[in-house]
């Protein structure tokens, strides 16, 4: 008894001390702060040492009592201790980032090291006696040292713990505000209201009011704004009546307090909004103001009368806000708030440009100065006039002469007219209104008004004191302007003058208007001008009347005084224009001869205009290009006349006198037009390409590079033909038609030319996605043409696989360009590209067949020929089935590929396939044959292996020898060039030397006469093959000229569409394009289907030269061992 009496004094005293010790520490931080930021962390300091010694002791007692019911005191003390040294280094933390002037951000790690060693200390209390007395305490103080280091998880689990197994804790209130809080940062509204009714059971709690206020939001977010106002309502109450009983206790409202009244209340405009924008009859403007006075009569009540303005204002409620502010002003306008709500309602108009609202709200401004002048927004008020001011007389001056300007201007006249009423008469800024209430009415045409107003600043603003000083001449001048528009208004004085003819009319009495203008003007001069001759604003005035008389049909009189002005002021800024008006006079009358001999006249006066000055050098400008321009008309007439000739001459003495004219282009377009139309081609060819020098940007450019690109074209000049439609396509082709693009791919081809055809595939306006597949193709042609395909294994290798994902002529064309270089590819890939070759060639344009005729003639056999060379390398045979199979398999192969291959529609091809197909059987046969037979054999055995291997080679001997005649057979019968007729007739006589020696006896000794352009010029009935000049005009002509240069040339695709277009032209008959077909295919390596056509136009050469097409038909059948 005694040692438990004992140890409890012991634990009493420590828990003492401790406390002592905290508390001591705390009461010196809180209650003596020292005067300076050093002092009080060295204070925080000292108190935490303090702090950390006593957890010490306390961890080193607590050694003596471990497993004892007093290990419970000593850890929730330890928990107490270790939160507060939390606290102190929490001070010490942002001391130190206070010191460092905000640069060095808090070390925040001892404060959470310190929280968790409170939540371990917590976690082993909780752990060991779940049934402590003040266990519910521990449960919260964890909550709350997790929600610090920002575990929110964790903490809520405490909280929801401490709620559900202990409700009755005086903690569970702050629990639930914790709890609600979260839920709240989750956008979990619902849930907040859900645990903060829980607080609301509690109207003693110290967290009622604060549950409220979050009540009040939650709702809100819920958009419940009923439910949300009721909550406002009740935390308005809770803090009435707090302050009625600090009132009877003789005290008052805590500021804290009064100010979170106020928020509350200001809150309350938010939500009313919402309501009004869910609910607006229920939640109308005559409702707001009755809800916020029963809540609020005081001071609070006008802060929110002026911020409902400001949310009706932000949310764009432009009728409310005005039924707001007109409410507002009728029932609080005694109010200072009232002249804010009046403000922000003015300011809104002003930025939504609603003038007419803005007007009314200055009205009101008016009514409110008469009962409070000094209010202490007043001037914001005059500003915010003046500003609306300014941003009106914007808007009239950029939209003078629109139909709505005038009721801007009427806006601001009462702008201006309220503005004078909200200020003292002696204001120095009057004398500015009434100067820009002039302006304003100038720029609305009111020029009766303004000058009214401009006469009023000439003759009072000098009685008022103002910095602000308006010049009288300058607002005399300003009269004087207005005036004058108001006469040519009634039409007195021109606004636009029209040339008239030469006419002497009677002259008219002036207007009594006009005669009191001038004396205005007289009046100007007397009091501000110099009296001088030129004078500058005299001259301006004078001009204007010689236009009135002009106006008037004194035209002859006006001219005469014009010119009589221009010769005594030749300087003035007015002698120009006066000179315009007489050259003009002669233009309405379209006497183009009399305009350009009085031009050259006036060309000869100097110093008009003020010699050697801008506006001088300007007008000798003006007469040259009216000089030029009336001889433009000039020729332009002869143009319309049809008079090609004069066109044509006069545009030579055109670009002789007046080359620098704007007009010397269009000069330059009508001659070219009419040497076309005199079929004067190559001189058109001329005018455009000067045309094109001197104004390549001109809107003529691409009509002439156009014409010019058709006119090469038409020379056969296609290299420079396809350089103007690309340039043209590159300048103007967005939306070209789809024909020019073609055309400029096909003449940057058939020209010869790489660098131009990869020019035209480079160029987006020519390869569209439209045209995607043309481009594609014409690129493969130019890897077969350029390069003559691929020169190694890796560039063949990538050719065939474009060839395999080509479609239609691409992949047709790249398998020639890829069998140009098959020697690098492997034997099934060569087939491949035979293949690939055959099933597409069908879709090539038959341009490109002839072009690519001379390489598949030579390519396709040689594919065959190189795989036959390889045989042995390839697939070697041995005498086993599996050696046997291979090769069978793979002479298969390259059979089916040679079928395909002889679909192709040229003899040459055809049978040298069959040729190389045949060789393939034979030497196969022939291979097997020559196999040693197995080493060992007995007689008997090796008799009957001969046989095996006989039985076996027959078939394949057959069919070879079967082929061998087939393809000599169709060789001889087609006459095939003599080259390849050899390579199939070599072997196949080999093989038999008997026909051998009958078909040399049959066989034509002598070469035929050759198949070329001197066949043409003999057998062509039409004639006129013997003499080409390419220079020539004559089309026909300089399409055969360019045919023979480019199949002399080999160029192959040019002379398809030489022939192409000279039947699309009708350059050429249809025997002629015959003649030239078969020239072009014997040159191109299609010498049996040269022959062929031959055969077919024979009958329409005429007898004599019928007989000599067919005996050369016959001929070459019997140098081709034919019958």
């Amino acid at each position: 008894m005694k040692n438990h009496v004992s140890s409890c004094a012991v634990i009493a005293f420590f828990l003492f001390f401790v406390s002592v010790a905290v508390y001591a520490g705390d009461g010196v931080v809180v209650a003596a702060p020292s005067s300076t930021e050093q002092h009080d962390r060295s204070v925080d300091r000292a108190a935490l040492a303090s702090q950390e010694q006593a957890i010490t002791t306390l961890r080193g007692l607590m050694g003596r009592y471990r497993g004892t019911p007093k290990e419970a005191v000593f850890l929730a003390k330890l928990a107490d201790l270790e939160r507060q040294s939390a606290s102190l280094k929490f001070r010490v933390a942002h001391g130190e980032t206070h010191r460092s002037g905000g640069k060095k951000p808090p070390d925040m790690n001892a404060y959470k090291k310190a929280m968790r060693e409170s939540i371990r200390t917590l976690d082993e209390l909780i752990r060991k006696y779940p049934r402590y007395g003040e266990i519910a305490h521990a449960y919260f103080i964890r909550g709350r040292a997790y929600e610090e280091i920002g575990d929110k998880s964790l903490a809520a689990k405490d909280y929801l713990h401490l709620v559900t197994s202990h409700p009755d804790s005086e903690e569970v209130p702050a629990a639930y505000m914790s709890l609600a809080g979260f839920a709240i940062e989750a956008g979990d509204h619902d849930r907040a209201v859900g645990h903060l009714k829980n607080v609301e059971k509690k109207p003693d709690s110290p967290h009622y009011p604060f549950a409220l206020y979050k009540l009040a939001w939650a709702c809100f977010n819920l958009r419940n704004v009923e439910q949300a106002i009721s909550y406002a309502e009740r935390h308005v109450a809770y803090y009435n009546e707090r302050r009625s009983d600090r009132k009877k206790a003789g005290g008052l409202l805590a500021s804290a307090d009064e100010s979170f009244r106020e928020n509350m209340l200001l809150d309350i405009t938010v939500f009313y909004l919402e309501g009004f924008e869910q609910k607006p009859l229920q939640y109308d403007v005559p409702h707001a103001l009755k809800l916020f006075r029963d809540l609020e009569s005081g001071n609070p009540l006008g802060r929110m009368l002026a911020r409902y303005a400001k949310l009706l204002r932000s949310h764009g409620h432009d009728a409310a806000l005005i039924e707001w502010k007109n409410l507002v002003l009728k029932e609080e306008g005694a109010r200072p708030e009232a002249l804010d709500v009046l403000v922000v309602a003015c300011e809104h108009h002003l930025n939504k440009r609603s003038f007419a609202d803005l007007v009314a709200g200055a009205r009101d401004m008016i009514a409110y100065y008469g009962s409070f002048p000094a209010h202490v927004e007043m001037p914001k008020a005059r500003k915010l006039l003046l500003d609306a001011a300014g941003t009106l007389q914007t808007i009239v001056l950029k939209n003078k002469g629109s139909d709505g300007v005038g009721a801007y201007s009427r806006h601001l006249a009462a702008i201006y007219d309220a503005f004078t009423k909200i200020v003292e008469d002696s204001d120095p800024r009057i004398p500015r209104v009434h100067y820009n209430l002039a302006e304003t009415l100038f720029e609305i045409r009111d020029f009766e008004g303004a000058a009214v107003h401009y006469r009023w600043v000439v003759e009072k603003s000098g009685a008022i004191k103002t910095k602000d000083r308006l010049d009288p001449a300058d607002a005399g001048l300003k009269a004087i302007a207005s005036r004058y528009e108001s006469l040519k208004a009634r039409g007195l004085v021109p606004k636009e003058l029209k040339a008239q003819k030469m006419a002497d009319k009677p002259f008219k009495e002036l207007d009594a208007a006009l005669v009191e203008w001038v004396s205005w003007l007289d009046e100007y001069k007397d009091e501000y001008g110099d009296g001088k001759k030129n004078d500058d604003v005299a001259d301006n005035f004078y001009f204007e009347a010689n236009r009135a008389l002009y106006m008037a049909g004194a035209v002859k009189i006006a001219v005469e005084r014009m010119t009589a002005y221009a010769a005594d002021h030749p300087a003035s800024r007015f002698a120009i224009p006066s000179v315009g008006l007489v050259l003009d006079t002669g233009v309405a009358g379209e006497d183009w001869e009399y305009v350009h001999s009085t031009a050259r006249d006036f060309m000869e006066v100097r110093g008009l205009g003020g010699a050697g000055t801008t506006g001088g050098k300007e007008f000798e400008r003006r007469l040259y290009d009216t000089a030029a321009g009336a001889y433009y008309k000039i020729i332009e007439a002869h143009h319309k006349a049809g008079g090609f000739k004069d066109v044509v001459g006069k545009a030579g003495k055109f670009e002789k006198n007046y080359v620098r004219d704007a007009r010397f282009p269009d000069v330059l377009s009508l001659a070219g037009n009419a040497a076309m139309t005199l079929g004067d081609s190559k001189r058109a060819e001329a005018f455009f390409s000067r045309l094109l020098l001197v104004s390549p940007k001109s809107e003529l450019a691409p009509a002439a590079l156009l014409a010019r690109a058709s006119i090469r074209e038409k020379h056969h000049e296609f290299r420079d033909s396809a350089g103007d439609y690309l340039s043209w396509l590159q300048q103007y082709g967005a939306k070209a038609e789809k024909k020019i693009r073609q055309k400029a791919l096909a003449l940057s081809w058939i020209s010869g030319s790489g660098e131009l055809l990869e020019r035209a595939l480079s160029t987006k306006q020519v390869c569209i996605s439209e045209l995607a597949r043309d481009c594609a193709t014409h690129r493969a042609l130019r890897s077969v043409l350029a390069a003559g395909g691929g020169k190694d294994a890796i560039a063949a290798g990538d050719m065939l696989e474009r060839s395999r994902k080509s479609e239609g002529a691409g992949k047709a064309i790249w398998a020639v360009a890829a069998l140009g270089g098959a020697g690098g590819l492997q034997y099934h890939k060569r087939m491949q590209a035979v293949r690939f070759l055959a099933s597409a060639w069908d879709d090539v344009d038959p341009l490109m067949r002839l072009a690519l005729l001379p390489v598949i003639s030579e390519a396709v056999p040689a594919a065959f020929s190189m795989t036959r060379a390889e045989l042995k390398k390839i697939s070697p045979l041995k005498p086993n089935a599996r050696s046997i199979t291979h090769r069978v398999e793979m002479i298969r192969e390259i059979e089916n590929t040679a079928t395909r291959a002889m679909k192709l529609p040229w003899g040459r091809i055809r049978a040298l396939a069959l040729g190389e197909v045949a060789s393939f059987y034979i030497g196969f046969s022939r291979e097997l044959k020559a196999l040693p037979a197995p080493k060992g054999l007995p007689a008997e055995e090796l008799a009957a292996y001969e046989e095996t291997v006989q039985k076996l080679v027959f078939p394949f001997e057959e069919k070879g020898q079967d082929m061998r005649l087939k393809a000599f057979e169709m060789a001889s019968k087609a006459a095939i060039d003599e080259k390849a007729l050899l390579q199939i007739a070599t072997p196949y006589f080999e093989d038999n030397p008997s026909q051998a020696r009958a078909l040399a006896a049959r066989k034509l000794q002598q070469r035929p006469a050759a198949l070329d352009v001197a066949l043409v010029a003999r057998l062509d009935p039409g004639g006129g093959w013997r003499s080409l000049d390419r220079d020539a005009e004559n089309a026909t002509e300089v399409m055969r000229a360019d045919w023979v240069e480019a199949v002399e040339k080999r160029n192959f695709g040019r002379a398809a569409y030489v022939m192409h277009a000279a039947r699309e032209n009708k350059l050429s008959g249809d025997v002629s394009l015959a003649l030239m077909r078969v020239v072009a295919l014997a040159a191109a390596g299609a010498q049996a289907e040269a022959l062929q056509e031959l055969k077919d136009v024979a009958g329409d050469l005429g007898d004599s030269n019928e007989k000599e097409a067919m005996d050369l038909v016959i001929d070459y059948q019997k140098y081709s061992y034919g019958n």
